[in-house]
């Protein structure tokens, strides 16, 4: 069974709630609120990684028991937030398969430790001159 709707210069006029409305008063008059701060969130994420994000509304509504009876309402909010972009690491294919952070081919240098006394000084940071 169709409402007619009467249309005018500003839109759809009809009788009742409008879906505006109905969202201020969903999950007892905080769904509004909800979306305010879901929103908020998603903008700052959006704006901080450069990628996109998506905010979905769902509404789902349930018949009462009888024609009479009020429907049910419940509702879901989702994002799908931006990720950080995580770093690229790199590394070398060795002939077997494995991983290496040093280059196979590059030769090593044969460093050895060198423990400093304890009367020495500390070295200085070296400024440069301005």
């Amino acid at each position: 069974m169709r409402e007619e709707v009467a249309v005018s210069e500003r839109g759809p006029e009809r009788a009742g709630v409008s879906f505006v409305q109905t969202l201020g008063q969903l999950n007892r008059g905080r769904m509004t609120a909800e979306l305010d701060l879901a929103l908020s969130e998603l903008v700052q994420l959006v704006q901080a990684y450069q990628q996109k994000g998506e905010l979905s509304v769902k509404v789902i509504i349930k018949p009462g028991k009888t024609p009479e009876s009020p429907a049910g309402f419940t509702t879901d909010i989702v994002l799908k937030r931006p990720r950080p972009p995580r770093a690229e690491e790199r590394f070398y294919v060795r002939d077997d398969g494995t991983l290496s952070d040093r280059q196979p081919k590059q030769q090593e240098l044969p460093f050895e430790r060198v423990e400093r006394e304890d009367d020495e000084p500390a070295a200085e940071p070296v400024s440069e001159a301005g």
